[in-house]
């Protein structure tokens, strides 16, 4: 392969300054290293960013890749002449680190000394233990325990009843213990005591005393019982039979008796005896003179008399019908209808001014009276829509069929009117509007 060599930078001049002896100082510029390939085209070494030169290697490649290292093969070497070989059915260990735990055998040599010191204490015990047959036991000599009963105490105990000894021996009884029978065949009674003989030849006597010793005293035989607290009610045990007294006029006198479950209490028949009061109270005649009077239908009326159902002109005491001021106006028919407002008849030609669905076309800005009937005539032929309001707050007071109508409707003075298409665009025909009242 043949070489090139090119000066890198390319602004440097003079000899090659890229090329350097050997063991003097490195160079400041560097020669860039390149062959020509089988094309005979100049090709240059190419390298990573780390400078580690590319190859790019042909053909197939051994796996693994036979490698020959000699210092390698010289470590494996010496590690071969270090490891020994046994067979692997016996092991042999040389040398092996102990588990955590584990005995030692500076422990077993002080274990082996105590229990060498155990065995001769064993030995020593047992030669100063006398071993005797267990069958038969003889005791020559053994000082009593502290209270133990003696000969000397023994023999206190009395032989027979009656006869006397220097110190007797105590019997004490136990709460929980058996008692003992005891035959009394013959014993003396204490001075006073009662006999059977005068239990039985009627001279014994029984005296009362109060609660001071006090004897009380009786008359004519009779003893006398003051009883100092009496209850009112006493209880009666088994049957007690009442007789009837006979007679026309039988009264029965009940000083106490529970009321039943729902009777009326006096309570009760107070506060519906000031119910009453309350109410007829209220029930006048006055035609309305007392405040919260109730009356009947007869005594309707004010403070001049009654009310005037009766026909003919209106008076004082007509009756009247008022409507509240935030209800919608009532629909009347007038006497006087064909009247011409003030106003002028409204004349709408569609073909200049066409009322469509969408959007209200004005009338009438105000009325200049109140009016209580309409009459239209409309050849649009579509239906229409006729409101009162404010712009775009209309509200909707009828609907006006092809061809008009006659229509009584209340409009205040003062009212703005406008129509819309009900069914589609009107924009042919015209429209007349009349106002009467």
């Amino acid at each position: 392969m043949a070489n090139f060599y090119a000066q890198y930078p390319a602004s440097a001049s003079g000899a090659n300054p890229s090329v350097g002896r050997d063991g003097q100082t490195a160079p400041l510029y560097a020669t860039e290293i390149g062959g020509v390939d089988g094309s005979g085209n100049l090709i240059p070494v190419a390298v990573d960013s780390a400078g580690v030169v590319q190859v790019n290697i042909t053909g197939t490649v051994p796996t693994p890749l036979p490698v020959t290292d000699a210092a390698a093969e010289a470590s494996l070497a010496s590690l071969d002449s270090k490891t020994v070989h046994v067979d692997t059915g016996n092991v042999t260990v040389v040398a092996s680190a102990l588990p955590t735990g584990a005995a030692t055998a500076a422990n077993q040599t002080s274990q082996i000394t105590q229990e060498t010191a155990i065995a001769a204490s064993v030995a020593s015990l047992d030669s100063k233990t006398v071993h005797v047959d267990t069958g038969n036991v003889t005791v020559a000599a053994s000082a009593l325990p502290s209270g133990a009963s003696t000969a000397a105490n023994q023999t206190n105990v009395q032989s027979a009843p009656g006869s006397s000894a220097a110190v007797a021996v105590t019997v004490q009884g136990s709460a929980s213990g058996v008692a003992l029978p005891v035959a009394l065949s013959s014993v003396p009674l204490p001075t006073g005591a009662a006999t059977a003989a005068n239990q039985t030849n009627g001279s014994q006597k029984t005296q009362i005393v109060d609660g001071s010793g006090n004897v009380i005293a009786s008359t004519s035989n009779a003893l006398n019982v003051d009883v100092v607290n009496f209850p009112a009610t006493q209880p009666v045990s088994g049957t007690v039979t009442v007789v009837q007294p006979t007679g026309t006029n039988l009264h029965a006198v009940i000083d106490s008796s529970a009321l039943p479950t729902g009777a009326a209490t006096s309570a009760n028949q107070a506060t519906e005896i000031a119910s009453l009061s309350s109410i007829d109270g209220k029930l006048a005649d006055n035609y309305g003179v007392a405040t919260g009077a109730l009356r009947t239908a007869a005594q309707v009326g004010n403070a001049s008399g009654a009310a005037d159902f009766g026909a003919g002109n209106s008076s004082a005491q007509t009756l009247r019908t008022v409507i509240a001021s935030n209800q919608t106006a009532i629909p009347t028919t007038s006497s006087s209808a064909g009247k011409a407002v003030n106003t002028a008849p409204v004349y709408t030609v569609y073909s200049s001014t066409p009322v469509t669905t969408s959007a209200y076309t004005q009338l009438v800005a105000s009325t200049s009276a109140a009016v209580t009937h309409l009459s239209i005539f409309d050849s649009s032929g579509q239906g229409m829509i006729l409101a009162t309001g404010a712009a775009a707050s209309e509200v909707v007071q009828l609907y006006i069929q092809p061809g008009g109508g006659e229509y009584d409707l209340a409009i205040p003075s003062g009212t703005r009117i406008a129509i819309k298409a009900l069914t589609a665009t009107a924009s042919n025909g015209y429209q007349l509007l009349n106002m009467l009242t």
